[in-house]
């Protein structure tokens, strides 16, 4: 069944733009998802939870999954327990939850609000080149019918079962949204009729300096923003890895989202309207590295949070 269909032009990875979203880093945020590894509850009905959003919100509710531990080389990356997806002969297979996001209403209103989606995602040896995705979908109301949109990430899995690889992405949340559901998912013509695996998900939401960053590696990316402190200026940062090291220079102590920090070029400035944009061509060493933006005039540094370019 394929009740919540990402579209099928989203399959052909090398052919979209990559879109990531930067939020500022408040601090860590707490996981919307009920059960994020598989490791308490049990599996839910997929039908059950998508025709009663307030019944059954927190809640995994499955189309063909069973919750497992280890299955051969396959080896929960987190606890000791994992979803474990199956093949159900129509275009996806899919888990669902539902989070109702009136919490966050204000933000979303005034459109600072961001949603950031992670899981761990992985394959039985015999399945070359699985293809996996994390769906938000939007709606203002608890149902079906008050769906308002959905945006996705997605990855061809490579074929080590011994690994896990991530799927992230980080998307701004529509005005007027209020329930929110998150959709795990394999395509069944990658699955080669045999299980898939998640584990370790996570879904937050904060309040966001909104830095959208889009194109392809090697290649030309632009990087726009938004909701910036006006008329000041800012840098981009850049590391091989994430961690959290002081940005140093008049920021000072104030902490990035990188392992290491590297400027990029010089410093830029931003409109009256704390918006702005700078484009440009990066070669084959720059893909797959994380940036973040920071503005460090006119008081305390503020920082996004961190995009990677695409791989």
């Amino acid at each position: 069944m394929n009740a919540l269909p990402a579209p099928r032009s989203c399959w052909l990875a090398s052919l979209v733009v990559m879109l990531a979203l930067c939020a500022s880093r408040a601090g860590a945020q707490p996981n919307l998802l009920v059960d994020p590894g598989f490791e308490r509850n049990a599996l839910g009905s997929y039908h059950e939870v998508l025709n009663n959003f307030v019944q059954y919100q927190g809640v995994w509710g499955a189309e063909a999954a069973t919750i497992s531990g280890a299955v051969g080389p396959v080896i929960p990356p987190e606890g000791v327990r994992m979803l474990r997806v199956l093949p159900t002969g129509g275009v996806t297979s899919q888990v669902v939850q539902v989070t109702d996001v009136t919490p966050f209403a204000a933000d979303i209103e005034a459109g600072r609000a961001v949603i950031s989606v992670r899981g761990l995602f992985n394959a039985d040896p015999d399945v070359s080149a699985a293809y996996g995705a994390i769906v938000s979908h939007f709606y203002t109301g608890p149902g079906l019918g008050f769906k308002i949109g959905h945006l996705q990430s997605s990855l061809f899995l490579d074929t080590d079962p011994t690994s896990w690889e991530e799927i992230s992405g980080e998307f701004e949340v529509p005005v007027g949204t209020r329930w929110l559901v998150t959709q795990l998912y394999y395509g069944n013509e990658s699955m080669n009729n045999r299980p898939c695996y998640v584990d370790a998900t996570e879904m937050t939401i904060t309040s966001s300096y909104l830095c959208i960053v889009s194109g392809a590696c090697p290649g030309t990316i632009s990087i726009t923003w938004k909701h910036a402190r006006p008329s000041e200026q800012q840098i981009i940062i850049y590391s091989s890895g994430l961690g959290n090291v002081p940005i140093g220079g008049l920021c000072g102590s104030v902490l990035s989202g990188l392992a290491s920090v590297t400027q990029s070029g010089r410093p830029f400035g931003t409109s009256s309207g704390g918006e702005g944009g700078r484009i440009g061509r990066v070669n084959a060493g720059a893909c797959g590295k994380y940036l973040q933006l920071v503005i460090f005039t006119g008081g305390p540094c503020m920082t996004s949070n961190v995009a990677r370019i695409p791989l």
